[in-house]
């Protein structure tokens, strides 16, 4: 099993904390999804933004490059007709259908090459599309992001818990920390992650910080 085959036993842990709820509704609301639009998620992981869309009658795809975490999304999302892809995210996608709308929660920092992408996805989007992304900051830590949860929740058991669980979320970013000194992984500032949207073919972005100031919010138009 690979790190990321492991990760997916653990990730689920986020989707108890409110700033990760809150990044997911924030999502949600700027990709401001209409009725007939085709939509991607790109890097669904285990589908937790795809379980918050309750707007019908859309054509929904949802792609990682992780079965595992595929296979949680299959089992968690019944209330949605979604076709479930396993794409090489460092490799052409061979997607055959353009978007209206495409997500990228987390995922932009893991991958290769982050500008060759972007601009893959910028040729996915029908003109006028949208693309929400977030991406964590350099300093991120799951740290900061438990301790904005806790001033929100009132529940100190369940907190205990939740940390105890997240600790090995913590020991798994470390590990991508650690690897992303090495130029395996990406994390960029908000004028570098503007400039790598702009040169990717996007105009009209946007980019506010999210996830307990943990990530970055980017919009984008094509």
């Amino acid at each position: 099993m690979n790190f990321w085959g492991i990760y997916s036993f653990f990730y689920d842990n986020l989707n108890k904390l409110i700033p990760y709820q809150k990044m997911l509704e924030e999502v949600i609301d700027e990709l401001a999804l209409k009725e007939g639009e085709n939509f991607l998620d790109a890097g669904c992981g285990t589908g937790n933004l795809l379980q918050k869309i309750t707007l019908h009658n859309l054509q929904i795809t949802g792609i990682d490059a992780n079965k595992q975490m595929l296979n949680l999304a299959q089992k968690k999302i019944v209330h949605q007709k979604i076709n479930f892809l396993t794409r090489d995210f460092n490799k052409t996608l061979h997607l055959t259908e353009l978007y209206d709308k495409i997500s990228l929660v987390n995922v932009l920092y893991i991958l290769e090459n982050p500008s060759s992408f972007l601009k893959e996805v910028h040729g996915y989007l029908k003109p006028g599309g949208r693309l929400v992304l977030t991406t964590p900051t350099y300093d991120s830590s799951i740290l900061k992001i438990f301790i904005a949860h806790a001033k929100l929740s009132k529940h100190f058991f369940k907190n205990l818990m939740l940390f105890l669980n997240l600790a090995v979320v913590g020991i798994l970013n470390l590990i991508i920390l650690l690897l992303a000194k090495s130029g395996k992984y990406h994390f960029f500032n908000e004028t570098e992650l503007q400039a790598l949207l702009q040169e990717s073919g996007f105009q009209k972005t946007n980019i506010e910080k999210t996830y307990g100031n943990q990530a970055f919010l980017a919009v984008a138009n094509k």
